[in-house]
């Protein structure tokens, strides 16, 4: 996580250092702290697949399904690489 944080001290607009900490966070245990990368991820860059499907991973996790599924569903849709299972969080975590 030390290496994301620096990321995000060096460049704190770039979306891709948001998600990897909040990946990292997620591997970690920190929900709260992988929430809040991840939806910085997506406010900097609305269009990133890895960062709605991290988000959604969060969600499911959280029970809330719904939304769970409608942004792994957007994120799949924007991104094949993810419908055919080659990045897929629920089963890196």
């Amino acid at each position: 996580m030390g290496a994301g944080r620096r990321a995000i001290h060096l460049d704190g607009r770039d979306p891709r250092a948001h998600y990897a900490l909040g990946y990292a966070m997620l591997v970690a245990g920190e929900p709260v702290e992988a929430t809040r990368e991840a939806l910085r991820a997506l406010e900097l860059d609305p269009d990133d697949s890895y960062a709605r499907l991290l988000l959604s991973t969060l969600l499911e996790r959280a029970g809330v399904a719904g939304a769970a599924r409608m942004l792994c569903e957007r994120a799949k849709a924007a991104d094949l690489s993810l419908e055919y299972g080659w990045v897929d969080l629920r089963l890196a975590v």
